[in-house]
């Protein structure tokens, strides 16, 4: 059982690291767009919420795997 964990771990790291990835530079520009655009900031509010959304969605479980795999 132990191994399936192990690859499942893998195979969704796979999807997250990418997405996590993704995320980290839209929030970097989000935040910084507010001091540049504030329309296009607030315009790509609900977007930017949903990709939190997403990202949390995905990086629970495999945080949950990563845990239950080093103990």
């Amino acid at each position: 059982m132990k191994y399936v964990r192990i690859l499942l771990t893998v195979v969704w790291g796979i999807v997250y690291w990418p997405v996590n990835r993704l995320y980290e530079s839209t929030q970097k520009w989000y935040f910084k767009i507010k001091k540049e655009d504030e329309i296009l900031y607030y315009l790509f509010t609900p977007f930017y919420w949903i990709f939190s959304a997403i990202t949390f969605i995905i990086s629970a479980p495999y945080e949950m795997f990563i845990a239950k795999d080093l103990h």
